[in-house]
């Protein structure tokens, strides 16, 4: 079985992937680690997150992990991410991160870090947003240079991060189908809080003549827990290097 350490273990996503490992034939928890002020600290995980004991207590230090670990899911924050890939890269661990909100620096000491092991990281975990990128993409490079580019996206009221690290990566993709232009694509975002909303996003091609509207809804958590375990299933045994949702997809 894979050994997996769920770093981020309390919050939305953390809880969902530990479930989804109690769920699995292929995973085994092996550690679960919040913040050292987490009011969860030593609580069964399992209890948390599924009503089923699974022994695996609730720790907030890298420091208490006692137990082998072949690959790491990280779903925190940008400080603490790099704080777990940092300990991953020493020890050769893989590294799957659904964390959003790097900045510069975070990317490079990635780069830098993923010379050790490998590391894949998304902003979103699930299928159809890896295959709306590569739509996105597509529509970009066929969308004439007058077209108006538009990204719409809404998040439950306590998502911090706007834009989303998803429409960013969205973006993205626009500006790479974009390189060969002979003008720079202007990508507009649009950015909603509010309600429960797990997420949605609109990508809009907007010409004259026609328009093309391209949306994804998630309607449950559980598919980013199923995309995180399904790059960590894929991630065992590749190169060092960084790698996407995408790559896991065969979709690159």
């Amino acid at each position: 079985m894979i050994k997996v350490l769920v770093f981020g273990a309390t919050g939305r996503m953390g809880l969902e992937v530990i479930k989804a490992i109690s769920d699995s034939k292929t995973f085994k928890l092996a550690a679960a680690i919040s913040s050292p002020s987490s009011k969860h600290l030593t609580h069964d995980s399992g209890t948390l997150s599924c009503d089923r004991v699974n022994e695996v207590l609730i720790s907030g230090s890298l420091t208490d992990i006692s137990s082998d670990v072949d690959v790491a899911i990280d779903f925190s924050n940008p400080e603490s991410s790099m704080r777990c890939l940092r300990y991953c890269a020493e020890r050769g661990i893989r590294f799957i991160s659904g964390t959003t909100g790097f900045q510069n620096h975070h990317h490079k000491e990635i780069q830098m870090l993923s010379k050790k092991t490998a590391v894949c990281v998304a902003s979103n975990f699930s299928k159809g947003i890896a295959l709306m990128s590569m739509l996105v993409e597509i529509a970009s490079k066929t969308s004439g240079d007058d077209t108006q580019i538009l990204i719409n996206e809404t998040h439950h009221k306590d998502k911090v991060d706007a834009p989303s690290g998803t429409a960013i990566d969205l973006a993205d993709s626009i500006y790479r189908a974009s390189k060969d232009s002979s003008t720079d694509r202007e990508v507009s975002f649009s950015s909603t809080r509010s309600g429960a909303n797990i997420g949605s996003h609109k990508v809009s091609f907007i010409s004259e003549s026609e328009s093309i509207f391209l949306n994804h809804e998630v309607t449950d958590r559980a598919v980013f827990s199923s995309g995180a375990l399904m790059a960590a299933k894929w991630i065992i045994g590749k190169k060092h290097g960084i790698y996407n949702m995408r790559d896991v997809l065969s979709l690159s």
